[in-house]
């Protein structure tokens, strides 16, 4: 057979005669597949014609051809034609689907060449990181919606559940006796109900859909060489340093720096805003109304009407950047406020009474045991923590630096007398409560028996001698630490302007109007509101549900133009980051320091400064900023930046006299650039570092 393709059709070879086979398997096939679609055809007969290899010059075989045709009027009778028998329809052959096993590695790696949205990516990295991991972020979403659960239902239970009809009748009762065995609710608490199901079934479903986001976290983190255990204990420049060798992997770092100051300009791109927007006073509210309900608001507000939220992350909304849509944006700006005013307006009722149990429930047993945690503890306000954070300050360095900065802000407080009236009247009232309440404990512990409870003695009417402990051991426990007795019977050193100096090593706030007054009661009283008492910051907090409304209708939606002009004026293009706050860029060019002389704030630099300090020497520096913004109402122009040189001079050692933050009334309001060499310590490092990088 192959002798006779190799000459009548140049067929020579195994391959090709295999070649040529398979050509007429499928023509037959072909063939055959058109019979069974035409039923016509299919109807027709069908016969094969033995041809003799001699009529085609081949003595050595016989070859057979299939031939389909309509046959004549007459039948065909030959001995030589034989009908083919009908061939069984072939089954078509499965594609067997081999499963392919990737790693979780190679899984986490794929992720990360994929990201499309960077800034959202990294974000998530972050707060992975900050939340230490996917077990104790799904734990702690669960606790806070079963505490939510049992505060509504506890809530529930107590005004609708229970006949407080009994308890005033004077005589002893059951448990069964006060419950209200088939109570019910009125109509509008069931439909509040149903809303509050349905938002639970909402985060639990987030939840589960957070989870798959959860385990890729977890695997990158994996990839990464980091365990959700080392995340308890590893710092962050550490993790910086890993994302950064992955730089390559990802088509949007490939060809662009991935340093620590570029990945805390995409996690803090709207966070630096409202740090400006508020360390500027552009944001004008009064501190004690800066409160966290205030501030969700702002940030409903603001965040999503300038940042358009898009595949590439968040980026700001170019139609902000043009003078003339200046008065458009603001009024649309206004209406937001105003809306959001009238709905906190509308929900006022229910989240004060949220708040008020909530934090009763929070507080209530910490109080019980120690009632100085609440009175007399203080804590740093909402405002203070917009105030005092640095630009490009990721969350957890904050938290860090104000927790180092309360010891010594307690002492600098408890440096300034209370007056020696109110000093000599806490001091005895001290004393007289300690005094009776000993004596109370020890004839209760001494008399108290089967027979006689001196625990329900009353001392006076309705009155027990329990009830008096409590009462007069809460006013003993106030009054001591409202006192600020030092332990171990250590004297105090009184130099109240050394102790607000050393304060502010940690809080980087210093303000010129208070050169030459640190020792004064103003000065420590407006520090006061920075860092005021816990319980009043709690007042503070409920009162501003109601007080809310008010300010965003009236005081905020008055600043609404002036809110736009800032974002215009103060942002700056940077190429593979787009638009971000220029005072995160750290830019200190003359134009920039005549800026900051002419507004009088030197927080830039401190940023800088702190910056450095806490990615350590061996992590990538911030590169070359670009020029400055222009002036009101130009456009900023694109700009890019250069690779600088690693700062490899400041270390976590140093020590740094805090100047005051503002510049001289008096002095002029522009600065020279200092003269090369000039200044030294850390500034002249850094004066250097940016002449270098220029």
């Amino acid at each position: 057979m192959s002798d006779f393709l190799s000459r009548v059709f140049g067929i020579n070879s195994d391959y090709n005669l295999s070649v040529y086979e398979a050509q007429q398997e499928q023509d037959y096939d072909s063939d055959l597949e058109s019979q069974f679609l035409d039923p016509q055809r299919a109807a027709q007969p069908s016969v094969a014609v033995e041809v003799g290899a001699t009529a085609m010059g081949d003595s050595t075989g016989d070859y057979a051809m299939s031939e389909s045709f309509d046959p004549p009027h007459q039948s065909i009778h030959m001995s030589h034609i034989k009908p083919k028998a009908k061939p069984k329809p072939r089954r078509k052959r499965k594609v067997r689907q081999t499963a392919v096993n990737i790693s979780d590695n190679e899984r986490a790696l794929y992720l990360w060449a994929n990201v499309t949205n960077m800034d959202q990516f990294l974000c998530d990295v972050y707060w992975y990181y900050k939340d230490k991991g996917v077990t104790n972020i799904v734990l702690s979403r669960l606790v806070d919606l079963a505490i939510l659960v049992f505060l509504i239902s506890l809530t529930s239970f107590l005004r609708w559940g229970i006949d407080y009809s009994v308890l005033s009748e004077g005589r002893p009762h059951t448990l069964a006796d006060i419950v209200i065995a088939q109570w019910h609710m009125p109509g509008w608490a069931k439909v509040l109900w149903t809303g509050f199901i349905a938002y639970v079934g909402l985060r639990l479903i987030q939840l589960y859909m957070d989870w798959f986001k959860l385990r890729e976290l977890r695997n990158f983190y994996r990839m990464l060489a980091i365990s959700d255990d080392e995340l308890l204990t590893i710092s962050w420049p550490v993790v910086v340093e890993k994302l950064a060798a992955l730089k390559n992997y990802n088509q949007l770092t490939s060809n662009v720096p991935l340093t620590a100051h570029d990945i805390a300009n995409r996690i803090m791109r709207v966070e630096n805003y409202l740090v400006a927007l508020i360390s500027r006073n552009v944001i004008d509210v009064a501190p004690r109304f800066m409160t966290r309900t205030l501030e969700w608001n702002i940030k409903l507000c603001i965040n999503q009407f300038m940042f358009l939220t898009t595949t590439d992350g968040n980026k700001l909304d170019e139609r902000v950047l043009k003078e003339y849509n200046r008065n458009l944006l603001a009024d649309q700006l206004r209406k937001r406020f105003k809306m959001a005013a009238l709905i906190n307006l509308a929900l006022c009722p229910f989240l004060v009474s949220y708040f008020v149990l909530l934090n009763f429930f929070k507080y209530f047993n910490e109080y019980k045991s120690n009632p100085g945690s609440i009175v007399g503890l203080r804590q740093y306000t909402p405002y203070a923590e917009w105030l005092l954070r640095d630009y490009n300050e990721l969350p957890h360095f904050f938290e860090r630096r104000l927790y180092q900065s309360m010891a010594p802000a307690n002492r600098y407080i408890n440096q300034f007398p209370r007056g020696f009236l109110v000093l000599n009247a806490m001091t005895l009232v001290n004393f007289i409560s300690g005094a009776i309440t000993a004596v109370l404990v020890l004839l209760g512990l001494v008399y108290d028996n089967e027979e006689f409870s001196f625990w329900s003695l009353e001392l006076s009417e309705g009155r027990s001698a329990l009830f008096w402990i409590s009462v007069l051991g809460t006013v003993w426990a106030v009054t001591a630490t409202s006192l600020g007795k030092d332990d171990a019977g250590e004297q105090p050193v009184y130099d109240p302007e050394a102790a607000l100096q050393y304060v502010a090593q940690y809080t980087h706030y210093l303000p010129h109007r208070w050169q030459g007054r640190l020792h004064t009661q103003e000065v420590k009283n407006e520090f006061c509101q920075l860092y005021n008492l816990k319980i009043i910051v709690i007042a503070w907090e409920i009162l501003s549900i109601v007080v809310s409304p008010i300010l965003l209708w009236f005081r905020l939606s008055a600043q609404s133009g002036a809110i736009v002009d800032f974002f215009r004026d103060y942002s700056v293009h940077v190429d593979h980051l787009g638009y971000i706050c220029y005072y995160a860029m750290y830019n200190f060019d003359d134009d920039g320091k005549a800026r900051r002389a002419a507004t009088g704030d030197d927080k830039m630099m401190k940023s800088y400064m702190y910056f450095v300090d806490q990615y350590r020497p061996e992590h990538q520096a911030p590169a070359a900023p670009p020029a400055a913004p222009s002036n009101a109402g130009a456009t900023p122009v694109a700009t890019g930046r250069s690779r600088a040189a690693p700062v490899d001079s400041l270390y976590s050692s140093y020590t740094v006299h805090y100047d005051f933050d503002d510049a001289d009334p008096n002095a002029a309001t522009t600065a020279a650039a200092p003269a090369p060499g000039a200044p030294s310590g850390v500034l002249g490092m850094i004066n250097q570092f940016y002449k270098h990088s220029r």
